[in-house]
């Protein structure tokens, strides 16, 4: 019983589908636009360094530069 409850524990959440190092834009109505590199990343966040500092968006707010 433990061992299965310590696979339902491990299910992974939301992959961010960003690299660290990539270029991308995050662009959403309360953080406004910022483009950057991605410097972090977690299930539910991904962090652009950007001229202002580091800015933490939703990765569905985010995408790649063109």
């Amino acid at each position: 019983m433990a061992r299965a409850w310590n696979r339902v524990r491990a299910v992974p959440g939301p992959a961010s589908p960003y690299k660290i190092g990539d270029a991308v834009v995050g662009d959403d109505p309360f953080n406004g636009r910022h483009e950057g590199v991605v410097v972090s990343r977690t299930p539910g966040s991904v962090g652009i360094g950007a001229a202002e500092g580091v800015v933490y968006f939703d990765p569905r707010h985010v995408r790649r530069q063109e």
